[in-house]
């Protein structure tokens, strides 16, 4: 009988496992339970002293009894074999089977591995696209565009989650500043995450919506005036920039669009059959005209002399005179020129502008006529509103002028485009 008194022999507690019995585990020999976390238990491996973690417990969905791996000893020691067992109990009392939680979160993180970066997606599609382009310079604008202005705010973010807010703070900045820039960049944009779609990294093309996030660039431009040359300084910049080394006809295409004051595109689109030599007009047809309609341009003395110099230019480069359907001012290859043409032509030159912290645009000359037209006077007279707007093609059917005839309507301009055109040969600083 043992000296307690009970008459049966008291049962040792079994120990808990600690790294002495841990490192004497043997390849036959049995399981070593750890008794402190429920299940958690070290099998022997084919080599003495190591182990593999597992957990044995019953699912709460499928109410079997899987085993959970857990690592292997001494790998992961003791302490943290205790505290991933104690983490997937938590787990079983929310209801939660640690293994499919487990499996789901690796199925999740392969898939987040093979969604593409922004800028990785970008270089994809343009190398599946360029073969298939054609035009040299948009090939190399496509990705350079993008290199500058949006790989620096979005080319590390993953593709799926980027907003349409994420790319409307992108073109935010140049999206009225350089409207056509930002319009090729959101369309490139745009292609890239319809690129994306079609391989089920995204769920939609958010760009499809960041013109909602953005101001109308048409509206905007209604109310914000294009940034125009002062008019006291147009005659020294026709003079000493726009008279100079004219090679082709891109500045004489500006130098008459100055004195006109015609939009780009009317000037960009004009063919010979659009001038009247004998009346010294030029028709601009509704097709090329802002509102649609029939516009006259009385023509200055300085205007045909450029139409002059036009035909023995196309002369000299086609070896025969301009056919009435030739472009008056046609590009190096024969076609209308870009919009672009001038407008990079002025920002070559940081050609300055009344409003801070922008450079004259072509379409401001525009702005500089009505200025030059309001603060002088024409034959000892002050130019009539409603005639600097028939100028500018604005207004053509007011009360102030409707009793005219077309003629009388041209005969009131003539002498005001004249009276520019003499204006503008003045330069006080020729060089």
């Amino acid at each position: 009988m043992n000296e307690g008194g009970t008459g049966q022999e008291r049962r040792k507690p079994k120990p808990i496992l600690t790294d002495t019995l841990a490192r004497s585990i043997k390849p036959d020999g049995p399981v070593l339970p750890d008794r402190t976390v429920k299940g958690l238990k070290l099998k022997p491996t084919s080599r003495k002293g190591r182990g593999y973690w597992f957990l044995i417990y019953t699912s709460p969905i499928t109410k079997k009894q899987p085993e959970l791996s857990l690592g292997t000893y001494p790998d992961v020691s003791i302490a943290e074999a205790r505290e991933k067992a104690t983490e997937a109990r938590k787990l079983l009392a929310k209801g939660i089977d640690p293994k499919i939680a487990r499996d789901a979160e690796k199925a999740g993180s392969a898939v987040n591995d093979a969604i593409p970066t922004f800028e990785e997606a970008a270089r994809q599609c343009y190398g599946m696209k360029k073969s298939a382009w054609s035009n040299g310079k948009h090939t190399n604008q496509w990705l350079s565009t993008l290199e500058t202005y949006i790989f620096p705010t979005l080319g590390n973010r993953k593709v799926d989650t980027l907003k349409a807010s994420d790319f409307a703070n992108a073109l935010s900045p140049i999206w009225l500043e350089i409207a056509e820039t930002a319009r090729r960049v959101k369309q490139r944009c745009q292609a890239i995450m319809k690129w994306c779609w079609a391989r089920e990294y995204v769920v939609s093309n958010v760009v499809d919506v960041v013109t909602e996030l953005l101001p109308d660039p048409t509206e905007a431009r209604k109310s914000t005036p294009q940034p125009a040359m002062r008019w006291q300084d147009v005659p020294d910049f026709v003079n000493n920039v726009v008279r100079k080394n004219r090679m082709g006809s891109s500045r004489p295409l500006l130098e008459w669009l100055i004195l006109t004051s015609a939009r780009s595109g009317e000037g960009r689109h004009l063919t010979w059959s659009q001038i009247d030599f004998k009346q010294a007009i030029w028709n601009i047809p509704p097709c090329n005209t802002k509102m649609k309609r029939l516009h006259n341009v009385p023509l200055s003395s300085r205007c045909m002399e450029i139409l002059d110099e036009q035909k023995a230019y196309f002369k000299l480069m086609n070896g025969r005179a301009p056919e009435p359907t030739d472009l008056v001012f046609p590009s190096p290859r024969g076609k209308v020129y870009s919009d672009m043409t001038l407008s990079k032509f002025m920002k070559d030159r940081l050609v300055p502008s009344d409003t801070e912290g922008r450079y004259a645009v072509p379409h401001g000359f525009r702005t500089s006529f009505r200025g030059w037209a309001t603060l002088n006077q024409v034959d000892g007279k002050a130019v009539e509103e409603h005639l600097i707007e028939l100028c500018l093609a604005h207004v053509e059917g007011n009360k102030s002028i409707r009793a005219y005839k077309r003629e009388d309507l041209i005969k009131l301009r003539r002498p005001i485009m004249q009276a520019y055109a003499n204006y503008l040969a003045t330069s006080t600083n020729i060089k």
